[in-house]
């Protein structure tokens, strides 16, 4: 599969993988560059569809190159996604940065009391994340570093609710945070955790 010549290559491109990216770890930060070179593309039309894209030419800069490919390399090593299973150990694994998030959802059918939790067999179950663009790119890091806990609670509560609860794999401060919020922190951010500790209330989960 060539380069792409056009912002209409990786429009197509990019929108024919989103039913996968439940089973690419990473796929956000991995298709980023690709994704900003296409929406810098498409401000030069006021069209966004496939056969304005196609009349936009592009340049295919070294790191986009490296994008297109480990976005290939990415769907040709996709995870096989297990199937929920009721007795099963559910394990949520977080982690955000500056530019993004991701969270991934495993579950452990043998659970060993006595291994940690990178000692344990898992099964993937789901696997999501995204950039923080818009308004949210502007958060602080504390607000950036909550949102995959909440995201989770929020998109994936029907994985994550049960009555055995599930194992969280995340920052304990992060979690101190959202429940504990000091008056050092600015009042719309106490606001908006305050609604967060109110998600995250009717689940059951150790760290």
């Amino acid at each position: 599969m060539s380069y792409p010549m056009n912002a209409g290559e990786p429009q197509q491109f990019l929108c024919s993988k989103t039913w996968m990216r439940d089973s690419i770890v990473d796929y956000a930060r991995l298709a980023r560059p690709m994704q900003g070179t296409l929406d810098k593309a498409m401000t030069q039309t006021s069209r966004g569809t496939k056969h304005a894209a196609a009349g936009i030419p592009i340049a295919r800069t070294e790191q986009e190159c490296a994008a297109y490919d480990s976005v290939k390399q990415a769907l040709t090593d996709a995870a096989t996604l297990a199937f929920p299973e009721l007795d099963a150990e559910v394990v949520l694994l977080l982690d955000a940065s500056d530019m993004g998030w991701s969270v991934l959802v495993t579950q452990v059918p043998n659970w060993k009391s006595d291994a940690g939790i990178q000692d344990q067999q898992h099964e993937l179950l789901i696997c999501r994340g995204g950039n923080f663009t818009g308004a949210p790119k502007n958060w602080s890091v504390i607000e950036k570093e909550d949102y995959p806990i909440i995201m989770a609670c929020d998109n994936l509560s029907y994985l994550l609710l049960r009555p055995g609860g599930f194992h969280m794999c995340y920052n304990h401060r992060n979690l101190i945070h959202v429940f504990a919020s000091g008056h050092e922190v600015k009042k719309h951010i106490r606001v908006k955790r305050l609604g967060w500790s109110m998600k995250l209330m009717k689940f059951r989960y150790t760290i």
